[in-house]
């Protein structure tokens, strides 16, 4: 049954009909009662209302399968008694969501809160295989994800390694870290991961191997810190490895094109500082590196000369103190 852009302020009252699916999106309801639903509803959709968090219903029909309440108010669920017990699929997105709490619904399979208010997630349902919240500040995650989870997303968010899980599962097939502050290359990945972007953040070393990783299909490294990387030799090659914008300063397609291509398929290396104008900035960088520190040791040696000279006259002279010279400007350090 689909009410949607019927400009309703208020539910009307359907609990004598049976509908297994409900669209009320881009309304104006601000209260969902739950004695009004259809019986026998699997699939409730509420995107683009006004719904805040004492809008919600204490007690959701126990045959919902999924819920979902996309670009509304809700802050919170802390007046939510109960979800349905078959619920597998809630997604919050854009929402001012700022806390986490009476989250964890044991069914539940996928959940997406992207670009809320969230800056740290401690508890996760233990069956959960997808998970999206991406544009969150989200600067800590628990410390062990379900057994179950296969996809998480989490580009865009505030996150170091020290707010990384120690436990990633069992079965993780893709995860999202772009656009985070990670230093390190995340640790105890599971060997069943086929695709890793830990595009834009500061990681300046990778793993000496990559062969813990034999199912690994696409790898984004792009906008980091990394100058090194070891070419292996893999049983699988990596269908797509992306290290544009770092600091390496070989270039990958120069190496061995045989054990590069047993490597990774595509390699795309381009804007690093492999190129003979990158060559000659450093060069020049490292003369004038030198060349001002002698300038400050010579700066830093005639100011202490002149203090000496001022501290030796006020010392053999104490009546002259106010009649010493100024140091000069020109040999304060900058």
């Amino acid at each position: 049954m689909k009410l949607e852009h019927s400009d309703l302020q208020y539910l009307p009252d359907l609990s004598n009909q049976t509908h297994e699916e409900l669209s009320l999106k881009e309304n104006y309801l601000r209260v969902l009662p739950e004695d009004l639903l259809p019986l026998g509803l699997k699939k409730l959709l509420l995107d683009f209302n006004y719904i805040k968090s004492d809008g919600l219903p204490v007690v959701f029909p126990n045959t919902i399968e999924e819920l979902s309440f996309n670009y509304n108010m809700i802050t919170d669920f802390r007046d939510v008694v109960r979800f349905p017990d078959s619920l597998k699929k809630l997604s919050v997105r854009h929402n001012p969501l700022c806390s986490f709490m009476n989250l964890c619904i044991d069914s539940l399979e996928e959940l997406s809160i992207e670009k809320t208010q969230l800056d740290t997630i401690s508890l996760l349902p233990r069956v959960l295989e997808r998970l999206f919240a991406s544009s969150n500040y989200l600067s800590m995650l628990p410390n062990r994800f379900p057994t179950t989870i296969r996809l998480i997303q989490l580009n865009n968010n505030c996150l170091r390694y020290a707010g990384l899980p120690s436990y990633w599962g069992t079965a993780l097939e893709e995860l999202q870290l772009a656009n985070n502050k990670i230093e390190r290359f995340p640790r105890n990945l599971p060997p069943s991961l086929r695709v890793l972007n830990l595009s834009d953040n500061r990681i300046s070393e990778i793993p000496a191997t990559l062969q813990g990783f034999p199912n690994l299909q696409v790898l984004s490294l792009a906008n980091n810190k990394i100058r090194t990387i070891s070419i292996e030799i893999r049983r699988n090659p990596i269908s797509v490895v992306n290290v544009t914008n770092n600091e390496l300063t070989v270039s990958l397609q120069d190496q061995n094109h045989e054990i590069q291509s047993r490597w990774a398929k595509v390699l795309v290396d381009s804007k690093n500082w492999t190129s003979n104008l990158h060559h000659k900035l450093a060069s020049r960088i490292q003369t004038n590196w030198r060349i001002s520190r002698i300038s400050v040791r010579i700066r830093t040696w005639k100011r202490t000369g002149v203090l000496k000279e001022e501290l030796m006259c006020v010392s053999m002279m104490p009546e002259r103190v106010w009649q010493t010279d100024v140091i000069s400007p020109q040999w304060n350090r900058n």
